[in-house]
């Protein structure tokens, strides 16, 4: 099998199922230990929050730096310094942190090649299926928000099930 058919079939792989980048999952990781800690009021530094997450000190501090930049985050210099949220973590929706992280999003590639849907007169069979996850995962990026993570947030309510009821 010459290379080229595989290096097409690894890149569908990896684009088929990404959700997020991992820069963004970070992301989300770091602001969920900060969701945290809002109640304390105590600032955290990025290697706490690195130490927490047991991701690379270095990338915390540039996601902390970029979240800052774009109003999600104080940031206090200093010795006592760190970070807090600069609002309350249910007014802090995923899609806030994943905006700063991801290039605007194409939808889901198809899986015949990341254009054939696009140039294709007839769709092939999962391009409703994909349009429709896609348009889930910017939903649920919408909807939740990072008081899910709050110490002393209630927990989520479970999906009913559709069976007999619990006698």
């Amino acid at each position: 099998m010459s290379s080229e058919p595989l290096r097409r079939a690894q890149q569908r792989r990896t684009t088929w199922g990404a959700v997020l980048n991992k820069t963004t999952e970070a992301a989300i990781s770091a602001m969920s230990r900060l969701a945290e800690a809002y109640d304390d009021g105590t600032p955290l530094t990025a290697a706490e929050i690195a130490d927490s997450r047991a991701l690379p000190k270095p990338l915390v501090a540039k996601l902390l730096t970029i979240l800052s930049t774009n109003g999600l985050l104080q940031g206090t210099p200093g010795r006592r310094g760190g970070y807090l949220l600069a609002r309350d973590p249910s007014e802090i929706r995923l899609l806030d942190i994943a905006v700063c992280f991801e290039r605007q999003r194409r939808p889901l590639a198809c899986p015949l090649g990341r254009d054939n849907c696009e140039r294709a007169k007839v769709k092939c069979g999962l391009h409703h299926e994909l349009v429709g996850l896609d348009q889930a995962i910017r939903s649920f990026l919408s909807k939740n928000t990072l008081g899910a993570f709050r110490k002393n947030a209630a927990p989520a309510p479970r999906a009913r099930s559709k069976g007999k009821p619990n006698a």
